[in-house]
């Protein structure tokens, strides 16, 4: 665990897909930019309070939901 962190977790409530979740503190400089689901382009929460989120891509989502049908 980098820094002491305990790990966690995110799945896409849309199509399913995994991501490993790393709270970063946000500094004065830090870009606040919208983040998308790799397999399904739903946006994800870019910030918790003062964090930043960084997402790894673990795992695709559900192979039956596909681009620009949704659920």
């Amino acid at each position: 665990m980098p820094g002491g962190r305990p790990l966690s977790f995110f799945t896409c409530a849309t199509c399913g897909a995994l991501y490993q979740v790393v709270r970063d503190e946000a500094g004065l400089e830090t870009l606040s930019r919208e983040r998308t689901c790799r397999y399904c382009d739903t946006a994800l929460p870019g910030r918790d309070g003062r964090y930043v989120l960084k997402y790894f891509h673990l795992r695709d989502g559900d192979r039956r939901w596909q681009k620009g049908k949704g659920q």
